[in-house]
């Protein structure tokens, strides 16, 4: 029989083929009937209250169908406690959407920029990113900026800074009230850079010393940022290179969980 209205709670996950009495790896429909979100995962034996930085999101009034053949399908709800209906899925028509567009609709897209002043010669302008519950990834980065003949684009995690200002972070996806967990802030003091994990971007000035930029990345060349870490996006205005007047950073980002368990 079908799970009707299952209440799910915060502190437990539940077996969705036991709940629903469902053979297991036959395929599912889960419904979050509640007015809170769920989150399920699968192929995990026995997952633990942490492992829910690795799970899926089902926000109310949507469903989820999982195909045949997966050995263990969870689910744990919101701290309100939720309802859930499981189910075997109707047979249905597919309908595919790039990753953008669906991060876009699930209210997962954002983005965020920096516009800083008069970064002179041998000196750092350091943003500090504060990831939150979930891991966050880097989907595009471009930098342009004005005056100096050179600047520098580095990434670091595990750093210390305080201060700052704080940045504005925006949902692309206006259909959806989904704050962000994480949070910007410019023009951070940094006592601990940390460690960096990718290569310097250095992007050097046109030809007539007024403007550079950055491009958007490569597609498909992401940066996954850990949960619950603080990193440094550090530009950098070389030794010689004069003073950059005003420099642009423009930044979109998908938070959420990844598609397949870690």
């Amino acid at each position: 029989m079908p799970a009707v209205g299952q209440i799910v709670t915060s502190d437990t996950w539940l077996d969705a083929f036991v709940v629903s009495g469902l053979l297991t790896g036959s395929p599912l429909e889960i419904e979050n009937i509640g007015t809170e979100e769920i989150r399920f995962i699968y192929n995990v034996a026995s997952p633990t209250l942490a492992d829910k930085v690795n799970s899926k999101v089902i926000y109310e009034g949507q469903k989820v169908v999982l195909p045949f053949g997966l050995t263990y399908v969870w689910i744990i709800g919101a701290e309100q406690g939720s309802r859930v209906n499981i189910s075997k899925p109707a047979t249905q028509n597919t309908i595919f959407q790039n990753y953008q567009e669906a991060n876009t609709k699930m209210g997962h897209a954002f983005k965020f920029s920096i516009r800083a002043t008069n970064i002179v010669a041998g000196a750092n302008y350091d943003i500090g990113v504060q990831t939150g519950e979930m891991p966050l990834t880097i989907k595009a980065r471009s930098l342009s900026f004005l005056g100096a003949n050179e600047l520098i684009y580095s990434a670091h995690e595990g750093s210390t800074y305080s201060g700052g200002t704080a940045v504005f972070i925006g949902n692309q996806g206006r259909l959806s009230v989904r704050a962000p967990y994480f949070s910007v802030s410019q023009g951070v003091t940094t006592t601990d850079v940390g460690t960096q994990y990718l290569p310097n971007f250095s992007t050097l000035a046109a030809g007539s010393n007024a403007a550079s930029r950055l491009g958007t990345e490569v597609v498909g060349d992401e940066t996954n940022l850990k949960a619950n870490t603080k990193h440094i996006f550090r530009i950098n205005c070389p030794a010689g290179a004069g003073t950059a007047s005003v420099v642009f950073l423009n930044i979109l980002c998908y938070e959420g969980p990844l598609d397949y368990p870690l």
